[in-house]
């Protein structure tokens, strides 16, 4: 299949679900458990330290106006994990978090500060860029910042303004990113058992396409043509009558 002009080989496209009858009406399913987000390059971190001694937790936070370069984007006040899976942070230097979960960086934080010069250091960690991207046929596609963790693909649909008249509600893909590799997954959001793939939930950076009904877009597309060709065919046809008059005239 082609998508945005490249060719996926078929084995990296994972088809969710089995065929199922398209109605949720009266049933009832269990939640699907959001999973852990994992830290990956790119991500900026939002921490702070907290303790009973205020003046010991400052050095670790990022106060307002204050600038460091290479770790610490001055707008959001978050650090950024760098392609090596490392942060720079204060006085602690650089911090491998690449693969962890929050609740890992949070505990690894912790420990470090506690072995140092905050022994009641209680860490906050919140991921601030969750961002994913929503193309093909839907009402306003476009990157949507989220500061909840948990998103789930209708949320996001719902954000962007939800199908339009010519989406294919059967082929919704998720293209992720996931330990340097691309996975590519295809949703069909007429079954009712796409609520158990593990794509329902949505991660940093995913990127999610809407595919366009071919049969009716192609239809839509056609319709001006036609349109031409018979204003065409009734303009040629007046056209040849007043010359034929015109010709007996002479």
């Amino acid at each position: 299949m082609v998508l945005f002009g490249e060719q996926f080989p078929s084995q990296n496209i994972y088809a969710v679900g089995k065929p199922d009858k398209p109605s949720l009406a009266g049933e009832t399913q269990v939640a699907n458990i959001p999973p852990e987000l994992r830290v990956k390059p790119d991500d900026i971190l939002y921490i702070f330290v907290y303790s009973l001694d205020p003046n010991s937790a400052a050095p670790y936070n990022i106060v307002p106006g204050e600038t460091q370069r290479n770790s610490v984007d001055a707008v959001t006040q978050g650090y950024l994990v760098g392609q090596d899976g490392f942060i720079d942070y204060p006085i602690l230097g650089r911090i491998e978090v690449l693969g962890l979960t929050r609740q890992e960086v949070t505990t690894k934080l912790e420990n470090l500060l506690r072995d140092g010069n905050v022994k009641d250091a209680v860490v906050k960690v919140r991921f601030i860029n969750f961002r994913i991207s929503a193309l093909g046929e839907i009402r306003r596609p476009g990157v949507y910042t989220f500061d909840e963790e948990n998103i789930t693909i209708l949320e996001l649909l719902s954000f962007a303004g939800d199908f339009t008249e010519l989406s294919n509600r059967e082929k919704v893909f998720i293209i992720r990113e996931n330990q340097g590799k691309r996975e590519y997954a295809e949703l069909n959001l007429l079954k009712n058992d796409f609520f158990d793939s593990p794509y329902f939930y949505l991660q940093q950076g995913d990127v999610v396409y809407v595919e366009p009904l071919t049969a009716k877009t192609a239809a839509v597309a056609s319709a001006p043509l036609r349109y031409i060709n018979i204003v065409g065919t009734v303009v040629g046809t007046v056209v040849g009558t007043i010359l034929i008059f015109e010709r007996l005239r002479q």
